[in-house]
């Protein structure tokens, strides 16, 4: 009999906090995949409701269910926790609460596999509880992705964390490169997850996308998605301790336009979650107001440095907003540089649909930049190919003769 270690195309790892309700749809789905070689690793991060029970009764009935737990730490502990005893040639992550498409692991696998790449990237579903019907994909952004799909890091440098929500769902990461990298979660309770994808990125060197959804996340209201009150600014720690690790690889400068456009996209995202809760959003505010020229550039860069006008502007709003209130500029900011963003939003008011059409534009000629690399790349890769070398010298008596004719 084989040794199982080496059957496990991939390990599934699964955080589960209190998750009884959805646990069993989240395992089935996995176990119901058109792959088979696979096992399905559960943490169980010290869950106050039957949620490990419902694990063991899973793993008495397959073998290939593997069962942990540890105490609450959070998901991203309880990740690393699974990361240090998986033993799949590849990596994907679900929550208790969502499920898997049943041609997901296989899909993904095979991508990877005839890709030749370290991660592969797909799209997820939103699905809504409720009424338990699915919704459209949202994930990938495909103004930012190339044709072909496949790309090296540095290829999509001024997109590389533009490109899909940065959460684990829909991702496929190499083992071998999670180990020769150290790649780890946060242990944050919350935000802890895109410094792991965003790290094993640059860290690849091929990532494919498969342009379609293998994976469908629950909308559901207790999730920690939607308690960021309870902490809000975890999410800007997660952001530091990735710029500085970024920084210490030496890649910041290469990767710096498009680490601060997600950014920019976390700072607008967390704000108008937090509309409604006064206190939490004013905490949130009052740090974007201290870096929004530091950090985030606003008022230095040119409105076409970010992608999103919507979210570039709302952020201006604010700027523009606190400076009148309060008659004081944000720091690193002079009174021009406040005419001159002010003057912005009001174009962008003004001529909102014209602005973003230009946008879109010079989105589109920089990715076709980027994507004639990745061309050159797959041609140049192509010339140098073993298989093309043996037909060049195959073809090379009948390519003579017909020259001959032709003459």
């Amino acid at each position: 009999m084989a040794d199982k270690m080496n059957t496990i195309k991939i390990s599934v790892i699964m955080p589960v906090y209190n998750a009884q309700e959805y646990i069993q749809d989240a395992v089935n789905s996995v176990l119901e995949s058109t792959l088979t070689d696979f096992e399905l690793i559960c943490v169980d991060d010290g869950s106050k409701d039957n949620s490990l029970a419902v694990l063991n009764d899973c793993k008495e009935k397959d073998d290939r269910i593997v069962v942990l737990s540890q105490p609450n730490a959070g998901a991203g502990a309880a990740r690393n926790y699974a990361l240090t005893v998986a033993k799949g040639e590849y990596v994907t992550f679900l929550d208790a609460d969502d499920m898997f498409e049943p041609y997901a692991l296989e899909k993904m696998y095979f991508a990877a596999i005839d890709n030749n790449a370290d991660i592969v990237i797909s799209d997820v579903v939103g699905f809504d509880d409720a009424n338990k019907v699915k919704l459209a994909p949202t994930w990938l952004r495909n103004r930012y992705l190339p044709a072909p799909q496949i790309f090296s890091p540095y290829e999509m440098a001024p997109f590389l964390f533009n490109i899909s929500v940065a959460g684990p769902p829909g991702k496929l990461v190499k083992m071998q490169l999670i180990k020769d990298n150290n790649l780890e979660y946060l242990t944050l309770k919350k935000s802890e997850d895109f410094y792991f994808v965003y790290r094993s990125y640059y860290k690849a060197k091929r990532i494919a996308v498969l342009n379609e959804s293998t994976y469908c996340k629950r909308n559901v209201v207790t999730s920690l998605e939607n308690t960021k009150a309870s902490d809000p600014l975890v999410f800007y720690d997660a952001i530091k301790i990735f710029e500085n690790t970024l920084k210490a690889d030496g890649v910041y400068n290469i990767y710096k336009q498009s680490h601060i456009n997600s950014n920019i996209t976390r700072f607008e995202y967390n704000l108008k979650s937090l509309e409604k809760d006064k206190e939490s959003f004013d905490l949130v505010f009052n740090q974007f107001i201290k870096v929004c020229y530091s950090e985030l550039g606003i008022g230095f860069y040119p409105a076409a440095f970010y992608y999103d006008e919507k979210k570039y502007f709302y952020l201006v709003k604010l700027i523009v907003n606190y400076h009148k209130d309060c008659g004081v500029c944000p720091d690193g900011f002079d009174e021009n540089m406040m005419k001159n963003i002010t003057a912005q939003l009001d174009l962008y008011t003004a001529g909102v649909d014209e602005l973003i059409m230009l946008k879109e534009k010079k989105v589109e000629a920089a990715r076709l930049g980027w994507e004639l690399k990745s061309l050159k790349r797959l041609h140049e890769d192509v010339l140098n190919s073993f298989s093309y070398k043996i037909g060049r010298i195959i073809t090379f008596i009948p390519r003579k003769i017909k020259h001959f004719i032709k003459k």
